[in-house]
């Protein structure tokens, strides 16, 4: 698979390329969590039973603005002050359970080729999951593809500490110079970095977990019928919202 990169041709070295990382038989995990500044409740829930469930490891929250500089500087802190053998990434609206990241976990430890590994998300604007592609299958434990998320990611210390930075970095739409659809989001430019650099992730197919997204309900002839804030937002109500009838 040869893809360019959002800057355009790089000339620095796939520096991952065959890399295999370092397997500890009790790894040590800290937890990155994106928080902001107000959030979904429900996210706090499932946060509080997953630290639980993996034995309450050391978590840096990070919040602010710009997002990126403060999960970057929350990442540094991780690695220079605990040098742990992998992070967690929680993203304040995804929906887990702990056996979500044990099953991560397994798949990790696993497989050393593997620099991380993430599970299936629905994408915050398709109905689709996050970088589905129609040329890769789904039907193995895992499948190894470019594009991720930090919903639920476990990625190796090892791996970041090699990886070049910038690790974050937002650029418009390259031909209009307009954010819009074909913009590079940060979090992607991430992903293109680890890629870039000749390191291996894969996403863990049995291992599922929600998006949250604010929805309004609508009564209608028949029932109720669902509509996302964003929906709402570009076009109005929906057609089918109406007073009941018998």
């Amino acid at each position: 698979m040869s893809l360019p990169t959002p800057c355009g041709p790089r000339s620095q070295k796939h520096i991952g390329e065959g890399h295999e990382f370092t397997i500890s038989e009790t790894p040590e995990v800290v937890v990155c969590t994106s928080k902001p500044r107000l959030g979904f409740t429900e996210h706090e829930d499932c946060f509080r039973r997953l630290m639980e469930g993996i034995g309450n490891p050391t978590v840096i929250p990070t919040s602010g603005w710009p997002w990126e500089k403060c999960l970057e500087n929350g990442i540094d802190f991780a690695l220079h002050e605990y040098m742990p053998d992998y992070i967690l990434f929680t993203d304040y609206d995804s929906v887990f359970r702990p056996q979500d990241y044990h099953k991560l976990l397994r798949v990790a430890q696993s497989h050393p080729e593997l620099a991380a590994v993430f599970p299936v998300q629905a994408h915050r604007h398709k109905d689709m999951p996050i970088a589905l592609s129609p040329h890769l299958s789904y039907e193995d434990d895992y499948t190894e593809q470019l594009m991720a998320h930090f919903g639920l990611t476990l990625i190796r210390s090892e791996m970041l500490l090699m990886l070049p930075k910038p690790w974050f970095w937002g650029m418009p739409n390259r031909a209009t110079h307009v954010w819009d659809k074909d913009s590079i989001d940060p979090d992607m430019f991430f992903w293109w970095q680890v890629y870039d650099a000749g390191f291996r992730t894969a996403q863990v197919n049995d291992v599922v977990i929600g998006h949250m997204e604010i929805a309004i309900r609508w009564p209608t002839t028949r029932g109720i019928a669902w509509q996302p804030l964003k929906h709402y937002r570009a076009n109005g109500a929906p057609d089918k919202a109406s007073r009941p009838r018998r």
